[in-house]
């Protein structure tokens, strides 16, 4: 399964993102991005990060409020004027996504 992801993930950034570098990212100021799966060191905790580099204000959306405070924490660390919150959001339980809409 390894070396099936590691074969994907160089054929993906070659084929379908032959252009894309973080450098080239556009200034954020003044647009908001939902980042679901807030968890430290995960997916999301790195897409926040770099679109609070790129100065978005950030929501993290998710289940644990524990989680999402620990990644806003290592956020902040790397970028303290960082702009974040926190939404509690069980994206598996409907009731709940029409409550945090």
């Amino acid at each position: 399964p390894i070396g099936l992801s590691l074969l994907c993930d160089g054929w993906a950034k070659a084929y379908l993102f032959p252009n894309f570098s973080l450098s080239k990212m556009p200034r954020l100021e003044g647009k908001t991005a939902v980042v679901t799966g807030p968890t430290l060191h995960g997916i999301g905790h790195i897409s926040a990060l770099e679109l609070a580099r790129a100065g978005a204000h950030v929501v993290l959306a998710g289940r644990s409020e524990k989680k999402g405070q620990e990644t806003m924490d290592a956020i902040k660390a790397e970028v303290p004027t960082a702009s974040m919150e926190f939404l509690r959001l069980d994206l598996s339980h409907l009731p709940a996504v029409r409550e945090a809409a």
